[in-house]
Formats: C-alpha cells, sequence, structure tokens
C-alpha cells in the first residue's frame, strides 16, 4: 500500500519576542480543560463553515502533548520532528498548527483563524481526527485524515 504524505503545517506567534522571553501567565483553565475547549472552538468554527466537526483521537492528542514538552524543552516554537509523528499518526495526511503565548483557547483559535495557513489548516476538508494539547505557553494542534 502506497502511503500520501501530504501534510500541511503552520506556525503562530501572539508576539514578536522569543520563546524564551515569555513573561506572560499560564492559562486560566487545567491543560486538559484548555485543550478541550480549543478542539471545541475549532469544531464550532468548522460547523460555521460547513466542515464537519473533528473527533478526539487521543493518540493524535498525545503527539501533540510531546511537541509541546519538545518545544517548551527547547524554548522556541517549532514544527521539528513533524514527520515522525506523522508517521507515528499511522494516518495518510496531517495537518499542524502551533501557537506561543495565546492566553486561551478563544486567543489561540482566533489567532489561527487570522493567519491563511493556520485558518487552511483549520478548515481542511480532509481531516477527521484531532488532538490538541496545551502547555502554557505552547500550544498544538494536530490532525489527520
Amino acid at each position: 500500500m502506497i502511503r500520501f504524505r501530504l501534510y500541511a503545517l503552520a506556525l503562530a506567534v501572539t508576539l514578536a519576542l522569543p520563546a524564551t522571553a515569555c513573561s506572560k501567565q499560564p492559562l486560566p483553565l487545567s491543560a486538559a480543560a484548555a485543550a478541550q475547549e480549543t478542539l471545541a472552538r475549532i469544531n464550532q468554527y468548522r460547523q460555521s463553515r460547513n466542515q464537519i466537526p473533528l473527533e478526539l483521537d487521543e493518540k493524535l492528542a498525545a503527539l501533540a502533548q510531546e511537541h509541546n514538552l519538545a518545544m517548551r524543552r527547547a524554548g522556541r516554537l517549532s514544527h521539528d520532528n513533524f514527520q515522525q509523528r506523522f508517521d507515528q499518526s499511522g494516518r495518510m495526511m496531517c495537518v499542524e498548527n502551533v501557537a506561543w503565548n495565546a492566553l486561551t483557547p478563544a486567543a489561540i483559535v482566533e489567532d489561527w483563524r487570522n493567519s491563511a495557513g493556520h485558518n487552511a489548516n483549520m478548515l481542511n476538508s480532509q481531516i477527521r481526527n484531532a488532538g490538541v494539547a496545551i502547555d502554557a505557553p505552547y500550544a498544538t494542534f494536530f490532525a489527520c485524515d
């Protein structure tokens, strides 16, 4: 079987400061609640644009969380090792949005809506499953077919 390797990446930074200079407070919600709310807001947005809602996938959420931890350790926003996450997903197509220093799920989704690449990823009609991880100040949305 041939797996197609189609994927898209996007970055969002809410301030023009290096990630190591973060001085903002963490999200007011627990990390799990913030991740759930972020996915709910993405799904509301998708439905408003006639796209089906995404199903939470625990494997994709774990991959997103691992990436958040890697960004925290590195002290910078990145898509490093995306190919590895894609391969581990076992899927045919994946997209990824990352964010830094957005303080609420609403701000994360709004920032992504205002960026052409992020917006295209959230509204991609081929994705069906997603994982979201919040590890303030980092956020990762990893979604696949």
